[in-house]
């Protein structure tokens, strides 16, 4: 009764509140059918004061609109949070990888918001866990109802003129969700639920204060009720085709460690937010580094190995911050995570884990080629497991790289560009230098690389390349990736692949190698 009781509260809170627009998304709604026409992406990394001890959190999210008709839209949604605290004399070493995923998001755009039905999994899965010991961690597979305004979507802006009311419904976004399990397991939820708002100050000429209030309700299987509560002081400053929000936020959240801890945490962060792609306007995607100085990309891939006897499944997931500087040169920054599921009945969960911080300059040199210099921290870890010894380096990097015109541009068989060979070639070549790592025996690699694009058919770009690495050191050795497939010409470029790969030190360094096939599909843009 109480929980129905709560779930009737929400409902009514909404209904009152649903007059209050975020800005129109008109430009949105056509009478047509488009496929991966948009993608909203947030990078977020924060400083944490934890009850629980937990020391700093890596967000990374996208949502990706799969299909848009009318008004009936279905799309996916990942966020990945990577917390860290103290272990191993180690202040940010990673603990947990918590993924929220939207399988299936189907839903109906309204003027100023969207309605309808999800398919979610939200699980936990410890990183090198002293004991291996699958199923302990929270997992849950539901479906639900999900609405919320405009303005509460990833990478929306809404835009304010600086005169603006500082008191207005326009001011308010909103999203409510209700959820019921299909599977719910440590704890065991009988209802999740989640309401947030947050009103937005537009008093200042290059930002956008605002405050934002989250109530999470948890329903347990022996119908106990728990809240989580967050608000959140922020501040929304657009600079290109990114906005930049400095917050801090104040928590308390229930099963948060382990189920049955509750944690209360101070955070201070920085988002990087970005709406990406645009269904009506392919050439949008062409032109982008050329008119956009901020700009935020990604890759994010799955694929299925075949006659491995390691892996099963692997996921990919990465988010650039770039800077354009003058010139066509630019600064990045990368945010990078694999992990790969073993070859057994829990095939789902996360085994092999890698992450990747990547910083760098690239200088233009001439025509479609850049020098680049970067920094990147590697570490090497296991999920639900721990291979007994932490494995990671510091390294400087050397490269030169050439961006092809068709790696670039959606192709036109019919463009004299495309007559000749060299603007269908991407190739490379990169030295990086450890010179920090804990037991991982290599000094060097040397990585070439060289791919070709077919200019065949508009449908997309056909091509086949291949990638060597070479590691020095105490110890010498190779791995390599020979791939195929079709980049298709959707606003946000999906690729269908094929390769066949050979990885060195799976289980730990020294360790196993194999040779394996993979079939995959990924989006970069």
């Amino acid at each position: 009764m109480q929980t129905k009781r709560y779930i009737i509260k929400m409902i009514i809170i909404f209904y009152f509140i649903s007059p209050v627009q975020s800005q129109s998304q008109n430009s949105l709604l056509y009478n047509n059918f488009y496929f991966l026409p948009l993608a909203g992406l947030s990078l977020d990394y924060s400083i944490i004061e934890s009850d629980v001890g937990f020391t700093a959190k890596q967000v990374k999210e996208v949502d990706l609109q799969v299909f848009w008709y009318n008004s009936w839209k279905v799309s996916m949604y990942v966020k990945e949070n990577v917390y860290t605290l103290k272990r191993h004399d180690v202040h940010y070493y990673p603990y947990r990888i918590s993924y929220y995923m939207d399988f299936a998001y189907i839903s109906y755009q309204f003027k100023n918001s969207q309605v309808g039905i999800t398919f979610n999994h939200i699980c936990n899965n410890t990183i090198d866990k002293p004991q291996r010991n699958i199923g302990t961690e929270l997992r849950w597979y539901g479906i639900g109802i999900k609405w919320y305004s405009n303005g509460m979507q990833v990478g929306y802006n809404p835009l304010y003129s600086y005169n603006s009311s500082l008191f207005s419904f326009n001011n308010f976004h909103y999203g409510l969700y209700v959820g019921y399990p299909f599977l719910s397991k440590v704890p065991e939820y009988k209802y999740m639920s989640s309401c947030i708002i947050r009103y937005d100050i537009p008093c200042l000429p290059y930002g956008i204060p605002f405050i934002e209030i989250q109530i999470d309700g948890l329903v347990y299987s022996d119908n106990a009720l728990s809240f989580n509560r967050f608000i959140e002081l922020g501040c929304m400053m657009p600079s290109s085709s990114v906005t930049f929000i400095p917050y801090w936020c104040y928590g308390i959240a229930h099963d948060s460690l382990y189920p049955g801890i509750t944690d209360t945490y101070f955070a201070f962060g920085l988002k990087a937010q970005s709406l990406i792609g645009n269904y009506y306007d392919k050439d949008l995607r062409n032109n982008q580094h050329k008119t956009k100085n901020t700009s935020l990309n990604f890759m994010a891939g799955y694929a299925k190995t075949i006659s491995s006897e390691y892996y099963n499944f692997t996921t990919d997931l990465s988010i650039t911050l770039q800077q354009l500087i003058c010139n066509n040169n630019y600064a990045y920054f990368t945010s990078y995570l694999n992990h790969s599921s073993e070859d057994q009945p829990t095939a789902l969960y996360p085994r092999f884990i890698n992450i990747s911080l990547k910083s760098g300059y690239a200088q233009y040199i001439f025509p479609f080629h850049h020098l680049i210099i970067s920094y990147e921290h590697f570490r090497r870890h296991d999920g639900n497991q721990y291979r007994g010894q932490p494995e990671n380096f510091h390294a400087i990097e050397l490269s030169m790289v050439n961006h092809s015109l068709l790696s670039m541009v959606f192709n036109n068989p019919e463009s004299s560009e495309f007559d000749n060979i060299y603007n269908n070639i991407n190739y490379g070549i990169s030295i990086a230098y450890i010179f920090s790592q804990q037991h991982y025996p290599y000094s060097f690699i040397v990585k070439p690389i060289v791919y070709y694009y077919f200019a065949c058919c508009n449908a997309g770009r056909p091509f086949v390349g291949m990638e060597f690495l070479y590691f020095m050191g105490k110890e010498n050795n190779y791995e390599y990736n020979i791939e195929s497939g079709i980049i298709l010409n959707t606003t946000i470029p999906l690729t269908i692949y094929y390769s066949f790969k050979r990885d060195i030190d799976i289980d730990f360094t020294g360790g196993a190698h194999d040779l394996y096939h993979v079939i995959g599909i990924r989006l970069t843009l």
